[in-house]
């Protein structure tokens, strides 16, 4: 029979020799080596800040459907790491100050959900792929120390308010904060397919403050290269344009290159509610800034006696 709510001391390494399944609860506080076989999690881990596991190169450690796994320590794999839990309460936690180390011959799979929390770091030196069906809300650090933007591939959904450092390579969507927020790539940005979405709920990004703007935004350090890919905005909680307006949604600090799918530049995104009890237009720029960064605007005013004409 399977032991439940096993822990594991500090200093006490358990080792996993054979393919195994445990529907059970591990406290971590020492160390959980996979060295051969299959680890497969349908139960609850949760590492403490003096814990690891240690997936070792050739083995795989898969959490299953409504298995969970909470991290305060430290993760490193050099083999198959993966979360398959697509529609079920099972998720991955990288909790404040836990650090996950893909090591060269690594691979994170994520089919499932990871919350990678504020003060976190996902540390990329093999491959961490987001499928479709995989979601990352991202509040701490993903940091890719590989060269190749593609050992970082988001082909499912990014949501948070933190930042990715290093290149990495989208087809899937973006969602900028946790509602409206911001996210930060400290690298160069290839938006291939999918979709950014952009929530406006206020014009005042709060001199850029991700936790805080009224408007989502990224701000790219590198280049941003879209060669693909839709651009969805939407007003929330209310919200109503006026004339005048400007949104900066992408602050870009190296080169921009290519445009949105069917989002040329001075185009209208639509018309969307208004002060003025009519809806009035929202316009891309892709000029913007210092004349590369994106920006959406609304009419200008044309004098103060005709604000609501």
């Amino acid at each position: 029979m399977p032991q439940t709510n096993r822990t594991i001391p500090k200093g006490e390494t358990v080792f996993n020799t054979d393919s195994n399944q445990y529907p059970n609860t591990y406290s971590i506080y020492g160390g959980l080596s996979i060295t051969k076989g299959q680890f497969g999690n349908s139960g609850d881990i949760y590492v403490y800040d003096t814990g690891y596991i240690n997936v070792g190169e050739g083995t795989e450690f898969t959490t299953l459907e409504l298995g969970t796994l909470e991290n305060y320590g430290k993760i490193y794999t050099s083999g198959y790491f993966a979360f398959n839990t697509p529609n079920t309460s099972g998720r991955f936690k990288n909790g404040m100050k836990g650090t996950v180390y893909i090591r060269e011959k690594g691979v994170l799979g994520n089919n499932g959900k990871i919350l990678n929390e504020s003060l976190a770091t996902i540390e990329i030196n093999g491959e961490f792929d987001n499928s479709g069906v995989g979601s990352i809300i991202n509040n701490g650090t993903i940091l890719n120390k590989t060269k190749d933007a593609s050992k970082f591939y988001n082909g499912g959904i990014l949501t948070g308010n933190g930042s990715i450092v290093g290149s990495w390579t989208d087809h899937g969507q973006v969602h900028p904060g946790n509602s409206t927020g911001g996210m930060l790539f400290n690298g160069d940005y290839f938006k291939s397919d999918g979709n950014i979405s952009i929530e406006i709920n206020g014009d005042d990004d709060r001199n850029r403050d991700r936790t805080k703007t009224t408007y989502d935004f990224i701000d790219v350090s590198g280049d941003m290269i879209i060669s693909g890919g839709m651009l969805d905005v939407s007003l929330i909680d209310d919200y109503k344009l006026r004339r005048g307006q400007e949104f900066l949604i992408a602050k870009i600090d190296g080169k921009l290159s290519g445009e949105f799918d069917k989002t040329k530049e001075g185009q209208s995104l639509g018309e969307f509610e208004s002060i003025y009890g009519k809806k009035i237009n929202l316009f891309i720029s892709y000029e913007a800034g210092d004349g590369n960064d994106i920006s959406l605007y609304t009419p200008p005013l044309i004098n103060s006696d005709m604000i609501f004409a």
